[in-house]
């Protein structure tokens, strides 16, 4: 499901209002170039394969992984980057500005990130089961969870953003 309309303010936004909806896709399930919003409603989203479909990931959050040799000293320290080639986005949600939840039932699986936003991620209500093989819940700016229940399965990072606000 994508909405990718950058140009006129009033496009470009994905809004669901209830209803049952199962994706399995190669790429991202939902995607919205703006704001996603999701008042209520049964949403399975499978995405790339799923998390057990995702790249192993080493190091400290993505940086260089260092890798002690077994048939060297102790002192001997391989340092490895690996730069990460440009691939399909794999995300269950994604949006370029919003997120909104308003309760609902999510069954994400991706094979990136569950929820991912570039801006804010808002959490008002729901019930989430997230396996994920990156972030659980991504925000570049805020990600607020103001109520529900988010239970994250697998993920490299469960919640992650700049600023987290959790009113629980």
């Amino acid at each position: 499901m994508q909405s990718n309309n950058d140009e006129d303010p009033k496009k470009g936004y994905v809004l669901i209002e209830g209803g049952k909806i199962n994706i399995t896709a190669g790429e991202d399930g939902i995607q919205a170039e703006t704001n996603a919003f999701v008042k209520d409603g049964d949403i399975t989203i499978n995405t790339g394969g799923g998390s057990a479909n995702a790249i192993s990931k080493k190091g400290d959050m993505g940086g260089p992984s260092i890798e002690r040799q077994a048939d060297t000293k102790a002192a001997d320290i391989t340092v490895s980057t690996t730069s990460e080639e440009e691939s399909a986005s794999t995300k269950a949600i994604k949006a370029g500005v919003n997120i909104v939840t308003e309760g609902g039932t999510f069954n994400l699986d991706a094979c990136d990130d569950g929820m991912h936003s570039n801006n804010n991620l808002v959490v008002n209500g729901g019930n989430f089961n997230i396996s994920s093989g990156d972030d659980g819940m991504h925000s570049d700016s805020t990600l607020t969870i103001n109520s529900g229940t988010i239970n994250i399965i697998k993920s490299y990072e469960g919640i992650e953003s700049e600023t987290i606000t959790i009113n629980i």
